[in-house]
């Protein structure tokens, strides 16, 4: 079973991505090129002021030193996102917004009604904008975010759905197509070097305590159904106050500090966020970027990791427990 946050205007922008963060660390991937942009002011009624539109998006940020660090990191998740899947790329609709009301309020029914994917962002005037949401210099996490709905999008294309989210299907962490290692695999693959550093870093310190790829490659995301309980009181809490009544779709936020939250398993988080990331770089680094898109296609379509391995002319290990062995050795090589 996948979870999924952010598929469409109505889904809310949880911020999990920063759960493991630890320290800086070395770059595996070239810096995206430069994406051909035109700046203006005009844009649907309540958006910041600052309008970038490029290929792969249309970004709507509070300042210009705003709209600058986010086009980096989403020209950074649609280069390495093409690497991988190649293709062309749908249009997220990214608007900044300088305050947590004018997130709840924004009226996203223009962007909807061109058919873009829309994808909230939070960054509090006076607060370093290369920050993540968890406040630690770095993290850059807008990158992760672009590269999870590029992925539904693409998913969506690759089963013939004419939208990210088949009708009917259960709300999900994820695209209800694709098992949760790989989405969130996928959107670490993604992120700028720091934060994969950090992640690496983690895993360095919890490998006695990595999911067995039986278990792993099975599982739900560990923090999801904690998350949605505790976003769930806030909608209820926000529920009593009448002072405000949002236009159009409202957009929830749940900041998750590096910490932890009282009752949610952050451990376990890390472990699943880490372990996604280093399998996908493992699989990257030793097949190519293109193996992981294959290997993604081959996961909406029904096909388990065993039938994908066992059927590869590439030096990929023919089954799971092989796989284990082999990248738990690749680990090891890393120190």
């Amino acid at each position: 079973m996948n979870r999924r946050r952010t598929a469409c205007p109505s889904a809310l922008a949880l911020s999990l991505v920063v759960i493991a963060s630890a320290c800086a660390g070395r770059q595996t991937l070239p810096p995206a090129p430069p994406q051909p942009v035109a700046l203006s002011a005009a844009g649907p009624v309540g958006a910041p002021s600052v309008r970038v539109v490029a290929t792969a998006y249309e970004l709507y940020a509070p300042t210009d030193t705003a709209a600058r660090i986010a086009r980096e990191e989403l020209d950074y998740a649609a280069s390495v996102f093409r690497s991988s899947f190649g293709g062309k790329l749908p249009v997220l609709a990214v608007v900044v917004f300088p305050s947590v009301e004018a997130m709840r309020t924004f009226d996203w029914f223009p962007l909807r009604r061109r058919g873009l994917i829309s994808l909230p962002w939070l960054v509090e005037l006076g607060d370093d904008p290369s920050r993540g949401r968890g406040g630690l210099e770095g993290t850059r996490a807008l990158s992760h975010e672009a590269c999870h709905l590029f992925l539904i999008a693409h998913t969506g294309r690759t089963l013939g759905r004419t939208a990210s989210r088949p009708t009917g299907a259960p709300r999900s962490y994820g695209d209800p197509a694709l098992p949760d290692w790989f989405d969130e695999g996928v959107a670490t693959l993604c992120e700028f070097p720091a934060l994969r550093a950090q992640r690496r870093q983690q895993l360095g310190r919890v490998s006695d305590r990595t999911i067995p790829f039986a278990d792993f490659f099975r599982m739900e995301h560990p923090l999801y159904a904690q998350v949605q309980a505790l976003l769930a009181a806030q909608r209820a809490a926000a529920g009593t106050d009448t002072t405000s009544k949002p236009r159009g779709t409202t957009v929830q936020r749940l900041t998750i500090p590096l910490g932890g939250i009282p009752g949610l398993d952050a451990e376990r988080g890390a472990v699943f966020y880490a372990q996604a990331h280093s399998v996908i770089e493992f699989l990257a680094e030793r097949n190519g970027l293109e193996f992981v898109g294959l290997l993604g296609e081959a996961l909406a379509r029904g096909q388990s990791v065993d039938q994908v391995l066992a059927r590869q002319v590439r030096s990929v290990p023919r089954d799971v427990s092989a796989l284990e062995r082999e990248w738990k050795a690749w680990l090891a090589k890393k120190g």
